[in-house]
């Protein structure tokens, strides 16, 4: 009896781990299209806050993938709208 309760505990573990996997991938897949979104021209270049959104969404993915973040040069970017235009 007691061999089939632990059965049962060890089959709802190995469940729920599965699903942890399913959510951190799912997780990994929506951010990686949100930086896709972001690095688009006309997005990270606007203006220097949407290079802002991009540069932390580039941070979360990185700590995520377990590597260096990959900035732009914001001296390299030639903005739409800067407020430096203003």
């Amino acid at each position: 009896m007691i061999e089939i309760i632990l059965l049962i505990v060890i089959v709802i573990l190995v469940l729920q781990i599965i699903k942890m996997k399913k959510k951190d991938a799912d997780k990994e897949k929506a951010m990686n299209f949100l930086l896709g979104v972001q690095e688009l021209d006309g997005a990270y270049n606007y203006d220097e806050y949407n290079l802002g959104m991009w540069q932390g969404m580039e941070n979360m993915v990185a700590k995520y993938e377990n590597r260096k973040p990959r900035y732009k040069d914001i001296k390299q970017i030639k903005f739409i709208d800067s407020f430096k235009n203003k």
